[in-house]
């Protein structure tokens, strides 16, 4: 059999199929042969481990998919002038305008989104807006895909050998996580399934948390922080200054005065700005840093924090520091995942 030597021209040169290949990789064409030999790898370490099926909240992707709709519906009409009050429903988003107003918002919205959602004038004169069966499969589908790519990324980070597979099924779609059989399942199991809902927002001071625990602010609620700090409540605006959306990196670390194990992060510029005006703006005032519904820290704003990076402690070990640091580089599941069937490994 003749062998064959494959050539590639660039600018002139001849290049052979080992330095094209590294050139291709160097310009990102060749992203897609390296992910597939990383999968064959990973497919390679869990063959026979066990393996744990999560089940996507189908309810929770749509009330997102609303959520994520309204706020399209309300930039959309706010742009043509529209005077108008909204809605969400577990049927979609529902529009209140005066008659000469809804005929303009109809229009409007039937223009911007054309056959991607379903769009209604009510006998009762609101207009209801919302995604077809088909639509709102489509998204679980998509969050199931993130959420699978989130989930390797994280373990990847942790040095966990695993295989994520997406199955789609009529009311929704479910993953198998394919381990190695070294892996600890429950470990597994809690860097997998964690949301990594990140958010900084500033503690109320008009009244003491215990005091509120009955009937807190309107713009604010009672959460409490970790066990391993004695689940101090805390009295958190509702308002979300700095999403784990404005994150470019976190890292963990230790203190350079304490020594304690840290998570280090950095702001992209959106974040730095909202940020340090935040802080610029509240000297003095303590703000929380919420992952999850769990206060892990609320320091002091001593002075405007305007380089656009910072870090979080909170009785972290080396390794929940490193596992926070993963959950929140890797940004929040798009999806949230139950737990529904443990597969131990196969000739146990």
């Amino acid at each position: 059999m003749s062998r064959k030597l494959v050539l590639i021209v660039v600018g002139g040169v001849l290049l052979s199929c080992v330095a094209a290949l590294a050139l291709l990789a160097l310009v990102g064409y060749a992203d897609p042969v390296f992910q597939w030999a990383q999968r064959r790898q990973a497919m390679m370490a869990v063959r026979g481990g066990p393996e744990i099926v999560l089940e996507v909240d189908a309810d929770a992707v749509q009330r997102r998919a609303y959520d994520l709709l309204r706020r399209d519906v309300v930039s959309r009409l706010r742009g043509a002038r529209v005077s108008f009050t909204t809605r969400v429903t577990g049927a979609g988003i529902e529009i209140s305008a005066q008659p000469d107003d809804r005929q303009t918002a109809m229009a409007e919205l039937r223009g911007h989104f054309g056959d991607t959602a379903d769009i209604k004038l009510a006998d009762d004169g609101t207009v209801r807006i919302g995604f077809t069966a088909a639509g709102l499969s489509e998204r679980v589908g998509e969050a199931a895909e993130r959420s699978r790519d989130v989930i390797e990324r994280r373990l990847a980070d942790l040095g966990m050998k695993v295989l994520v597979t997406v199955q789609p099924r009529e009311s929704g779609a479910r993953l198998v996580v394919q381990m190695a059989r070294t892996d600890d399942p429950k470990q597994l199991i809690a860097f997998a399934t964690k949301p990594g809902e990140l958010g900084f927002r500033l503690i109320d001071v008009s009244m003491a948390p215990q005091n509120a625990l009955a009937s807190p602010p309107s713009n604010a609620e009672v959460l409490y922080g970790r066990p391993e700090s004695g689940k101090e409540p805390y009295l958190v605006d509702k308002r979300v200054i700095v999403s784990g959306l404005d994150l470019t990196d976190a890292q963990p670390g230790y203190d350079q005065r304490t020594n304690e194990p840290i998570v280090s992060f950095r702001f992209n510029i959106a974040g730095a700005r909202k940020f340090a005006q935040a802080t610029t703006e509240n000297v003095g005032r303590p703000f929380a840093i919420v992952v999850d519904g769990e206060v892990l820290s609320a320091p002091v704003i001593r002075e405007p924090i305007t380089g656009g990076s910072g870090q979080i402690s909170g009785n972290f070990t080396a390794q929940s520091a490193s596992a926070l640091a993963a959950v929140l580089r890797h940004g929040e599941l798009p999806a949230r995942l139950k737990v529904i069937e443990e597969r131990p490994a196969k000739g146990q």
